[in-house]
């Protein structure tokens, strides 16, 4: 069952929240579709905050910073597509690292993150190039009124 999906490139997705009225951003990964990952977030601050009956209660996430003001934008920075492995976990892992070269790389610039807690760790980091990781869509030059839906391409 395994070997079903080992010749399918799969992709993943690094995405932000910009926050207009803090200007904080957060970066995070998923292998969902952006639309689907950002209703995900969505029903997990409803559920968190219990803002409507029957959504079960969910974990404090720190891009509920974001979402908490109504004001924000989500976007994608990157679609990554995973190098040939046949191990899930080597492809959550892949994924995670260039979530956190994102990271690094907002923090060393200056972006207000509301990120805590990191994604992925490694002894090797310290000799990871930063210098094509593009964070200029953390801006506040944002357009503030697109649509979400509108953003990605399903």
């Amino acid at each position: 069952m395994g070997k079903k999906f080992k010749n399918i490139k799969l992709h993943g997705y690094i995405y932000g929240l910009y926050c207009f009225k803090t200007n904080q951003s957060y970066i995070g990964s998923t292998i969902q579709t952006p639309n689907i990952r950002h209703s995900k977030h969505k029903t997990d601050y409803i559920g968190h905050y219990g803002l409507k009956k029957g959504v079960v209660k969910r974990h404090y996430n720190t891009s509920f910073e974001i979402l908490k003001g109504n004001d924000y934008k989500m976007y994608v920075l990157e679609t990554f597509t995973y190098q040939e492995c046949d191990d899930n976990k080597q492809k959550v892992r892949q994924l995670r690292h260039r979530e956190q070269l994102y990271i690094n790389k907002a923090r060393k610039n200056g972006y207000k993150l509301v990120n805590c807690d990191s994604a992925y760790k490694c002894l090797d980091d310290n000799n990871i190039c930063e210098d094509d990781i593009n964070i200029t869509p953390l801006a506040p030059s944002l357009h503030k009124h697109s649509v979400v839906s509108q953003l990605y391409d399903p």
